[in-house]
């Protein structure tokens, strides 16, 4: 297990969260502000956080295209290298799960990297410019940077795949978001629709935790994750 300094109600719900996830048969994981903002992104809601003023905002634009995965992202994307997670579903726009390695990542909020048509949802790079003069030539929608901005709805095939997967898994992981604002917060009940089991890493407690939750390990995503998916790599070992 990754040597951080756990005492052993952490350590074992680290071990119970491991057995339950190798138990389930569909696992998937929700990610919010918290895993980024240990990789330096200041998170909206937070203290000096982007929505509370314009240095926030100005730090946020500054910070995000410097920022490197941490090891709470390698830890997700190594979990669906060795097949256990499903799908991956953020509320970053920030691309640290690519970066790290993920590929099955449903963006709810869209991606800053990526433009998006607004007619049929093909994405294309920022700078991918002769594929989107091709698109064009075919599809008269408007193309946009792919990030919802405040006021703007979800991308109608992110959000029918983000709840499709919600529905079909059987294990959620949620890490680094209270999951309180809506529609993204509409995840947790439709897994709960059957039976998920939800294992939550937040490094506080939040409404959930009590209510809904059947797991929680409370730190830094970059600790916990890591080492849950260290604990279910030895214990596929020992089968």
């Amino acid at each position: 297990m990754t040597e951080i300094n756990m005492d052993k109600e952490l350590r074992n719900g680290i071990k119970i969260s491991a057995k339950e996830i190798l138990n389930s048969k569909y696992i998937i994981a929700s990610t919010g502000a918290g895993i980024s903002t240990e990789s330096g992104i200041p998170d909206f809601r937070g203290p000096g956080g982007a929505w509370r003023s314009i240095g926030g905002l100005i730090k946020m634009v500054v910070k995000t295209p410097t920022a490197k995965p941490n090891p709470g992202h390698y830890a997700l994307a190594e979990l669906e290298k060795i097949g256990i997670l499903k799908c991956l579903i953020t509320q970053n726009i920030d691309n640290l799960h690519r970066a790290a390695g993920s590929r099955n990542v449903i963006e709810f909020h869209g991606n800053m990297y990526k433009l998006r048509c607004t007619k049929c949802n093909t994405r294309f790079g920022i700078f991918d410019f002769g594929a989107m003069r091709a698109h064009r030539s075919r599809c008269k929608g408007i193309v946009k940077p792919d990030t919802v901005m405040f006021g703007e709805p979800i991308p109608p095939d992110a959000l029918q795949n983000a709840f499709d997967e919600a529905e079909r898994c059987d294990c959620l992981i949620v890490a680094g978001t209270s999951s309180v604002v809506y529609p993204a917060a509409a995840l947790i009940p439709r897994a709960k629709r059957n039976n998920a089991r939800i294992i939550e890493v937040n490094a506080e407690e939040t409404g959930m935790t009590r209510s809904v939750s059947d797991h929680f390990l409370k730190g830094k995503t970059g600790e916990i994750l890591p080492s849950l998916v260290d604990e279910i790599k030895r214990l596929k070992e020992v089968k």
